[in-house]
């Protein structure tokens, strides 16, 4: 009897260092778990943090695209306007050179006569 208590005792013993053991890792493993949960809400509101910033740029981003389309679209048709005045400004050029040839052509004729009329005189 006193062979089977001991051997009870002694299972016992070993049941309960292997409970002790368990009760280690369990505790451990949820301090764990804790941490990586702690972390994980961690990396969320970083994630949140970041998916807001990104919103608030595409945002900005947008608004710039608009304001500068905006002033493109202008300079554009201030290119196109200047363009236009250009070539009406070659046109009138040319058309001014033109009578001027002709203002020139006749002016000789009649500075001859001139200069002639001064030597008579």
């Amino acid at each position: 009897m006193e062979i089977m208590k001991s051997d009870h005792a002694e299972a016992l013993a070993q049941e309960q260092q292997r409970c002790q053991t368990l009760t280690d890792k369990l505790t451990s493993s949820l301090a764990e778990r804790r941490d990586l949960e702690a972390e994980l809400d961690t990396l969320k509101f970083k994630c949140a943090e970041a998916v807001s910033k990104r919103t608030e740029l595409e945002d900005v981003l947008s608004e710039l695209e608009k304001k500068f389309g905006k002033e493109k679209a202008l300079l554009q048709q201030d290119t196109t306007d200047a363009k236009r005045k250009c070539e009406e400004t070659e046109k009138l050029y040319e058309k001014e050179k033109a009578k001027a040839k002709v203002v020139a052509a006749t002016a000789d004729p009649q500075l001859e006569k001139l200069q002639g009329k001064v030597t008579e005189l």
